[in-house]
């Protein structure tokens, strides 16, 4: 039997022609429980204070990272045992192609996709050069990195402030060091034992290339830490966004150090919907302040501080973006129940995203075609709105089976539809729902929900039930007909959770 690895192997070798949907070699609640017992088993190592310090930087890419390439070797242990036809292309040559040649891995996905997107620029460099002498003391924050909360809050504060671009100040640094070596070599250890003991036999490939994930990343936040030269030296308080991020969380760590406040400012606003506890360990981490959206926003936050034991102070600031598309949108239609935009979750190439995140590219590819023509076949004009980060933007052909394809940005192409379909719960997602649009939620089982915050959501969102036959992820059709032609939230309801939880402030 054929199996197809990736997206570009299924285009290019037009599996569709002959094919319905993919056959898939294992169940995604499988891809997911081994994903739960590598966090479990990476983070149950004791480590001395330094250690710990080092590994605490790292984990989340490090986590990313290892699930990502252990869920591909997965994918290889069964499928050679099957012994199936394997296709793939270039496009995975960081870790499948590795994986089937039998080769250790030696480079990281994430760093790699860093160094891509990365643009040096000489009036950056001299700017940084410059900003890095200027006593710190004399702003009120340092900003480390910007989302959409950090500019509103800074344009509307007094607060003296000055942008700082860790990129220009530390360089990607992965030489490795007898300290990483021996850190690695504990966690891959205990990792491969796990692994080993519990689901499947490693080969000398996928053991050199865990311990060259750990060590890599590990490595760089070392050098980081030790190619630091005080810049932060007499700030009191710097500005970041999310807290996975790799330099949010090294700065954060060097912050403390220098006895400044860390205030994180959160982005995309589903969170609160959904039961995600391994997210907000990491997103609360070295945080003194933690800013949001709306009341019930702030609520849910003080929750999970509570639950996790944190001493942070939460703060509902509202959302000038959000209430700008209500206020450009809410209670006006266009008029035409025939016309749905579709709101798919993006591509990511080879990386995965673990546990209960995103489908797995090749299966979301079939997904967001099967959906597509679906609705078409029920006499809907789909809009596609391509996400603007995602992977195969060129070869992706979705946009052409869609009747239209959108590459607006979000808060125009909200103007194309009454009709909101996501198979995703995103920050497009949350600006469907403040702009009052009739918003379908296929819940595709990725994600438990928050059950409180669940039923509040469904004064405002219809969600209807995905479900998984033979690893191929279908929605009910007629279910699914029958919710879109017989919507009935009310934009009363709709504007009472668009309010508490995205515009109303503290």
């Amino acid at each position: 039997m054929n199996r197809y690895l990736d997206i570009n192997s299924l285009i290019v070798l037009n599996y569709f022609e002959n094919n319905d949907r993919l056959t898939w070699h294992i169940s995604h609640k499988k891809y997911d429980e081994f994903a739960q017992d590598i966090y479990k088993w990476l983070y149950e190592i004791d480590l001395d204070d330094k250690e710990f310090e080092l590994f605490n930087i790292s984990s989340p890419i490090i986590y990313q990272s290892l699930s990502t390439y252990l869920t591909h070797v997965y994918d290889y242990i069964i499928l050679e045992e099957k012994r199936e036809h394997i296709f793939y292309s270039q496009d995975s040559s960081i870790y499948i192609d590795k994986i089937w040649k039998k080769q250790v891995i030696d480079s990281i996905f994430s760093i790699e996709l860093e160094k891509k997107r990365f643009k040096r620029s000489k009036i950056k460099s001299l700017y940084s050069f410059l900003i890095k002498y200027i006593p710190k003391n004399f702003f009120d924050a340092i900003i480390i990195s910007k989302n959409q909360l950090v500019t509103e809050f800074v344009n509307k504060s007094n607060l003296k402030t000055i942008y700082l671009s860790p990129s220009y100040y530390f360089k990607i640094n992965t030489n490795r060091s007898y300290f990483t070596d021996k850190i690695a070599k504990k966690l891959a250890n205990n990792l491969i034992e796990k692994i080993e003991n519990e689901y499947f036999k490693l080969f000398e490939d996928h053991k050199a290339s865990i311990e060259f994930i750990i060590n890599t990343l590990l490595s760089r936040a070392h050098n980081d830490l030790k190619s630091y030269n005080g810049f932060l030296k007499s700030a009191k308080n710097v500005i970041t966004g999310t807290g996975n991020n790799y330099y949010n969380r090294l700065l954060s760590t060097i912050a403390k150090k220098e006895n400044c406040k860390v205030s994180r400012f959160y982005h995309g606003g589903d969170r609160c919907f959904f039961n995600d506890p391994w997210y907000w360990e990491s997103e609360f981490f070295q945080t003194d302040y933690f800013y949001t959206y709306g009341k019930k926003w702030g609520n849910f936050a003080k929750n999970k501080v509570y639950e996790l034991n944190k001493n942070i102070d939460v703060i509902s600031l509202g959302s000038k973006y959000h209430t700008k598309i209500y206020n450009k949108y809410f209670g006006k239609k266009i008029g035409n129940r025939k016309r749905i935009l579709y709101i798919p979750n993006s591509f990511v190439g080879e990386l995965r995203q673990f546990p209960y995140a995103k489908i797995i590219d090749p299966l979301l590819f079939d997904w967001q075609k099967y959906l597509i023509d679906m609705l078409q076949k029920n006499g809907f004009d789909v809009i596609y709105k391509k996400h603007p980060k995602g992977f195969f933007q060129e070869e992706n052909i979705l946009g052409k089976i869609a009747k239209h394809e959108s590459t607006n940005l979000m808060i125009e192409a909200l103007s194309e539809a009454d009709i909101v379909i996501c198979d995703m719960a995103g920050s497009a997602f949350v600006e469907s729902l403040c702009a009052g649009k009739d918003i379908i939620l296929i819940d595709t089982l990725q994600r438990p929900f928050d059950i409180k915050n669940k039923r509040n959501l469904q004064k405002a969102v219809k969600i209807v039930e995905g479900y998984w036959e033979d690893n191929i992820l279908k929605v009910d059709e007629k279910i699914l007909i029958e919710t879109i032609n017989f919507f009935n939230i009310e934009d009363n309801d709709k504007d009472d959770i668009i309010k508490e939880y995205y515009i109303n402030k503290d």
